[in-house]
Formats: C-alpha cells, structure tokens, sequence
C-alpha cells in the first residue's frame, strides 16, 4: 500500500499519484502503468514479467517514485497533499531538493 496520495496538475489536468509500494503493480505487473497512460514502463513490465517471474514484486518498490518523477519533469506540480504528510517527507522519498506547489 503506498503511504500517501498527492495531488499534481499542470494547469490542464490533475493527477492522483500515490507514493510508496505499489501493489497494484506487484499483482498486475505493467497494467496500472498501461492505465496511466505510462506506455513504457507498462510495456517493458509486461514483457519482463512473461519472462521473470518476480519482476512485478521488484518494480513495484520503484514504479510510483519513477511515475512521480516523470510527471515532475512534465511540468506537473504538487496541488495537494494529504494532512500529516510534509514536503521534506515527500521530496526525501523523490528524491529531489525542491518541491515545485502551485502557489495562488
């Protein structure tokens, strides 16, 4: 279960992205990132997963972290983030230095 859900936009669309393990990449390997329109990952998961047996439990440690950053990169920026949770938290787990919030 990932440990949090953020919210990004990048002015046109909007974006959950939950941050942490993700099951649902464990269980159905490449079909969540196929759903989120993350073609290649989906893809190359699909077809490592035909091959190696676990490759859905091992990618699931890294694909939510990876989709974040890429949407990041995409010009997407953190709309919302649930209570309890801090922007050091979340830019620790990315691995970035600077979170970038879109600011009123």
């Amino acid at each position: 279960m990932s440990f949090t859900t953020i919210t990004m936009t990048n002015g046109v669309e909007t974006k959950k992205v939950p941050l942490g393990y993700s099951w649902t990449t464990c269980i159905f390997s490449g079909f969540p990132a196929l759903l989120r329109k993350d073609y290649g990952r989906g893809v190359a998961f699909c077809f490592f997963s035909a091959i190696f047996l676990f490759t859905g439990f091992l990618c699931a440690f890294l694909y939510n972290k990876e989709y974040a950053n890429d949407l990041l990169k995409q010009g997407f920026k953190v709309n919302g983030v649930p209570f309890g949770i801090t922007d050091e938290q979340i830019m620790k787990y990315l691995g970035i230095k600077t979170l970038p919030r879109i600011t009123s």
